[in-house]
């Protein structure tokens, strides 16, 4: 694949990982990280990204679902709610392309080499999600486990530490929900 379509994949899981999790937790009724609140203290903690970027899902689709109504509609109203709501759970391809603006800033400062590894990261994620969701058992399970953990140090070895999807995003969707926090 050309780098192109290699920044357009990572982009777009990255993008579809923000979405998926706040999608599971409303869908679910939990709140968003246990109800946790992040020590500001460790502000570079995974939990304050993971916050970070759940609250700019959420002001996207915000955002998004105040385009059909009056300019006055309170952003707890029911049908503000539910129009918000539905953007997140249907993954509305305008929330999804806002969205991924943020992604495709936070992968494009890597190298072709870098990318190669995030890349591969990402699959290898893929897969063991895949692995995961089987209820079977192979003989051919220990392989397995090994060749993940080999792809895994040669993928930390390239870039020297994988960054986070939380932390790729964080960083380039804070300029956007920044005016609006209060």
């Amino acid at each position: 694949k050309s780098e192109k379509e290699l920044l357009e994949e990572l982009a777009v899981a990255l993008a579809g990982f923000q979405v998926n999790k706040l999608k599971k937790a409303w869908r679910a009724g939990d709140p968003v990280l246990q109800g946790m609140v992040p020590d500001p203290q460790q502000s570079e903690s995974g939990d304050m990204y993971e916050l970070l970027n759940t609250y700019s899902v959420l002001d996207a689709a915000q955002k998004i679902a105040l385009k059909k109504f009056a300019e006055n509609t309170p952003l707890d109203s029911p049908e503000m709610i539910k129009a918000t709501r539905n953007l997140i759970l249907t993954e509305d391809f305008s929330l999804m392309n806002g969205l991924l603006r943020h992604a495709r800033q936070a992968v494009l400062g890597y190298s072709a080499s870098e990318l190669a590894a995030l890349i591969a990261n990402k699959r290898l994620n893929d897969f063991k999600q895949a692995l995961s969701l089987r209820n079977i058992l192979s003989m051919d399970s220990l392989g397995t486990y090994g060749w993940i953990l080999l792809q895994q140090r040669k993928n930390e070895a390239a870039l020297g530490r994988i960054p986070s999807f939380e932390e790729l995003f964080a960083y380039n969707a804070i300029n956007d929900i920044l005016p609006n926090a209060s």
